[in-house]
């Protein structure tokens, strides 16, 4: 007696196939695999800034943008939001420099940020 098992993960139906003497018998089921729980890796403060497209060159871009802005005499709600976020994350490696994967996610992206900044820069003072 012979017994192959196949799984198919297009079609997550596994078969197998029992020969005994002259006597092939074939069978199949479906179902459905544990999914799989990806745990995000542990990461450095300044990794995980990395990671979400805050890191490098692109803190002084954003204080750059800060003196612009305080010259104007103008704010920018996204800037402020990003920079109590990065405070945030600041005092927590302060308090605790191990890498962590529980870092909070940014309330919105640089890219986002730097575009209001740009915006509330770009309209004339009265």
């Amino acid at each position: 007696m012979t017994t192959h098992l196949r799984y198919d993960n297009a079609t997550r139906a596994e078969t197998d196939e029992t020969v005994i003497a002259t006597l092939v018998r074939k069978g199949w089921k479906v179902f459905t695999p544990e999914p799989v729980v990806e745990v995000p890796p542990a990461l450095g403060a300044l990794d995980y800034l990395a990671s979400v497209g805050l890191g490098g060159d692109r803190q002084p871009t954003l204080l750059y943008l800060r003196l612009n802005l305080q010259a104007a005499g103008k704010t920018c709600a996204e800037l402020d939001q990003l920079e109590a976020y990065l405070q945030q994350i600041l005092a927590t490696f302060a308090a605790d420099p191990s890498p962590r994967s529980d870092w909070p996610q940014p309330p919105v992206s640089f890219e986002t940020a730097v575009q209001s900044a740009m915006s509330v820069l770009s309209v004339p003072s009265v």
